[in-house]
């Protein structure tokens, strides 16, 4: 067959004029029996994907393959506003763009490192949309201790809003009481009771990061875990062994390489190939 090709897209934003999400485009959307949709890893690009994407439409004629780079990666904008990069919100809306702009309503998501827990996320939030997931060099969200997590989310929200007071973004707060503390001491102060009043109108509920950790845990999307033997992760750790353990519906495969098996050329055959199987065969649930 034809060596598989590609074109360079951009996806615009409906809410946000002037922002767009670049995108590489593998086969054709139009008539695909299966479409993956690829994120890459921090600091990476759309072309993290360009020897799987390459192989895997020569070995599953029919397929398309859209890699995305993220806001601020690639050729994609910028995205104003300091909220655009601080957690799962930011990317999501992204991929989210992305399938509804070229009407894809089911698909493969293919995720390595960070692009993994985005679309971890996306799995657990938009379960119909995607049919399998295939999550290279990570294991889903962290496994926090409930003491932890207030202590977690306040050093992320502090560093929040020290990003905020540089920037003209709608601030954010974890709790209603502490943003009618902020309105009640404000310049212009005012009794807590009549702030809340005023805050009950003006907040807006925003996706909460601690809600990801249930993504795709016993859900129904099936997960292919992708391992690189020097990668980052230690399949015998506690830690590890929690999280897989979690997941009803997965299958994990170790292959050669490091944090990154599908851009190293010895590696990324083997990769395809898990991928390949995965995709061919139905997946059952391990009870």
């Amino acid at each position: 067959m034809a060596e598989p090709t590609f074109v360079n897209m951009s996806v615009p934003f409906r809410d946000d004029p002037g922002h767009f999400v670049a995108v590489k485009v593998w086969g054709q959307l139009d008539t695909a029996v299966r479409t993956f949709v690829g994120c890459h890893g921090w600091l990476d690009n759309a072309n993290t994907y360009d020897l799987v994407a390459r192989d895997l439409l020569k070995q599953l004629p029919g397929s398309a393959f859209v890699s995305i780079d993220f806001s601020g990666h690639g050729r994609s904008s910028h995205a104003v506003g300091a909220h655009k990069y601080n957690g799962a919100t930011g990317y999501l809306s992204d991929v989210l763009a992305v399938v509804d702009y070229f009407k894809i309503e089911s698909f493969i998501a293919i995720g390595h490192s960070m692009g993994g827990g985005v679309l971890t996320a996306f799995c657990g939030i938009f379960p119909e949309r995607v049919s399998k997931f295939i999550c290279i060099e990570n294991i889903g969200q962290p496994d926090h201790p409930p003491d932890r997590i207030p202590s977690m989310m306040r050093e992320y929200f502090d560093r929040l809003r020290r990003r905020q007071q540089k920037t003209s973004v709608k601030p954010m707060y974890p709790t209603i009481d502490l943003a009618v503390r902020a309105r009640a001491n404000a310049a212009l102060a005012i009794p807590e009771s009549a702030a809340h009043l005023l805050v009950e109108r003006g907040l807006e509920p925003i996706f909460n990061p601690v809600s990801a950790r249930s993504s795709t845990r016993g859900g129904r999307v099936p997960v292919l875990y992708v391992i690189g033997e020097q990668g980052y992760f230690d399949l015998d750790a506690p830690a590890a062994k929690r999280r897989l353990a979690a997941v009803r519906k997965k299958r994990v495969v170790v292959v050669p390489g490091g944090h990154h098996p599908h851009l190293e050329p010895e590696a990324a055959p083997k990769v395809v190939n898990a991928i390949v199987e995965f995709v061919r065969e139905p997946m059952v649930a391990k009870l």
